[in-house]
């Protein structure tokens, strides 16, 4: 009897991780609408001031007295949901390609996550909301809900956002390497990774250049999450070893 005899270099995957792949194929698809939605809405509602004066901070505050939803979007409210559907996929990405560079792709998802963590910890959106709750009971100036908002806005922008946004962008290239090194997904796939991770190494906080880069960064990182989604998805599907 002939045995069927699999290369170390075989796309099929383990039959146990099917539904990590299916769930990571739903949240890389749903990361890359929440991002196509924050784009959208930060043209028609462009971001407000985030320098962490009394002014930006008062006025983050009174617009969401006005208008919560409003204000939790554009304070890049949905890019927790975002951050938290990152980890899946990174999750997925890890089974998939554990086995061509065990070393790599632990390096690469412990990055992924210590930038997600770091990220979720400085998001503005649900604090400033609950902010807003206490200047609307109390006066501001007495209780220190303003000089709390601006603390809050300098946290955004401070070691620890320009930290995540680094490393997050090392993580993506560490994994696309292992991508590139493999043949569980396309080339194009991992080039996509590795633009994307390439151009979050200049901060978005890096003035003009820096707002440039996290713009252009935004096209690659949709076609790299598109292609994982599609991959992830096949994979679910494919027989296992």
């Amino acid at each position: 009897m002939t045995q069927t005899v699999r290369s170390a270099d075989s796309p099929a995957q383990p039959a146990t991780f099917a539904t990590l792949y299916r769930i990571g194929a739903v949240a890389a698809l749903v990361t890359v609408a929440i991002t196509v939605v924050q784009i959208v809405a930060g043209i028609l509602w462009p971001p407000p001031d985030f320098a962490p004066t009394a002014a930006a901070a008062t006025n983050i505050l009174e617009m969401a007295q006005a208008d919560p939803t409003l204000t939790f979007v554009r304070l890049d409210g949905l890019m927790v949901l975002d951050y938290l559907l990152l980890l899946v996929v990174y999750v997925a990405l890890y089974a998939a390609l554990r086995r061509f560079d065990p070393s790599l792709m632990a390096l690469g998802t412990a990055l992924a996550l210590a930038a997600i963590t770091l990220y979720l910890a400085v998001n503005p959106a649900a604090t400033m909301l609950a902010l807003a709750g206490r200047y609307a009971a109390t006066d501001a100036t007495a209780s220190g809900v303003v000089p709390a908002a601006q603390a809050v806005l300098a946290n955004f922008q401070g070691t620890a956002f320009l930290v995540h946004y680094v490393v997050m962008g090392i993580a993506g290239m560490l994994v696309s390497l292992v991508m590139l090194r493999s043949a569980v997904f396309s080339r194009a796939t991992a080039i996509a990774g590795i633009a994307q991770g390439a151009m979050m190494l200049v901060p978005v906080t890096f003035g003009m250049v820096g707002l440039l880069f996290a713009l252009g960064s935004l096209v690659p990182f949709i076609v790299w999450f598109v292609l994982v989604a599609r991959r992830l998805h096949r994979l679910a599907a494919e027989p296992a070893v």
